[in-house]
């Protein structure tokens, strides 16, 4: 397994403020800038599927294998010998809100994966990050 997380507190952003961006699949690029385009057919919702396309990589096949609203959800692909999880998570701590993401890579070749994907997705989460908090303030 090959995990990563990173995150922030900041104070002044609501739980609902971030899950109206996050569960709105035509939003996803506003935050997630390192993406070409976002085809979603089905609701924001556990088990739904879409197909996104890395401004610098194939189009990538995903499902919401975990959907809390204003709480997590966790999207999954699928790669050779390997599952990548992007599991988005946030906790109100007294008056700050906690935005922790975590990169996890389970199967055989996760280390690899993790090597060569996962640390490039990890390096993107600040600033993805600071986008999502700047819609969210908006």
């Amino acid at each position: 397994m090959w995990q990563k997380s990173y995150s922030i507190k900041v104070k002044d952003v609501t739980p609902e403020s971030i899950w109206v961006i996050w569960s709105d699949f035509s939003r996803r690029k506003q935050w997630d800038d390192d993406i070409d385009w976002l085809e979603a057919k089905e609701p924001f919702a556990k088990g739904a599927k879409f197909i996104f396309k890395p401004l610098k990589g194939p189009r990538v096949k995903m499902e919401i294998s975990e959907c809390i609203p204003n709480k997590v959800f966790t999207d999954c692909s699928k790669l050779i010998a390997a599952r990548l999880y992007g599991i988005h998570e946030m906790d109100m701590q007294g008056e700050e809100l906690c935005l922790t993401t975590t990169i996890k890579i389970i199967g055989p070749l996760s280390w690899l994966w993790g090597k060569f994907l996962g640390e490039e997705i990890y390096k993107s989460l600040p600033h993805q990050t600071n986008l999502l908090l700047k819609l969210a303030k908006n």
